[in-house]
């Protein structure tokens, strides 16, 4: 279940900064890193790479999007996995609560079919092509072009 009220259209935006390190907001205001469901991390969020600060950002942004404490604390690992592991570092970021809430639907449906049917879960073209829609949704702001020292990179 994903969150839906007056304010229907919810940004999450991950900034870095040497000042003030990794920071993620929604719609401008702080995010709840939700210590009392989990604590990780005592320095605080992070992304780009697994641990524990990684997993914070799992549990709030869950916690937050799909208003589901116990859901968010069941799929953590799963989203960090998925989606914030996969974030360049130090590079701003921006996703929707609408984003979130298509990788939660998934991963239910997903989880629901595992154990209905008993077996290993079996990769899909569905699967695999709902990965791509939400990377292509998640946006980096600024992101430097990467090119190596001496190579051409339009070959």
């Amino acid at each position: 279940m994903v969150r839906k009220g007056k304010s229907d259209k919810v940004v999450y935006r991950g900034t870095h900064s040497k000042a003030s390190g990794y920071e993620v907001t929604r719609n401008g205001t702080p995010l709840n890193p939700r210590i009392d469901l989990r604590n990780f991390s005592f320095l605080g969020y992070y992304w780009g790479q697994p641990c524990g600060g990684t997993h914070q950002l799992a549990i709030a942004l869950l916690a937050d999007a799909t208003a589901s404490p116990s859901s968010a604390i069941k799929h953590y690992q799963a989203f960090a996995e998925a989606i914030l592991e996969k974030l360049p570092q130090k590079i701003p970021w921006e996703m929707t609560r609408e984003v979130i809430g298509a990788w939660w639907a998934n991963e239910v449906s997903e989880k629901k079919n595992f154990s209905l049917h008993k077996r290993e879960k079996p990769k899909n073209s569905a699967q695999d092509a709902l990965g791509s829609k939400i990377s292509s949704m998640i946006n980096t702001l600024d992101q430097p072009k990467r090119t190596t020292p001496g190579k051409d990179m339009t070959q």
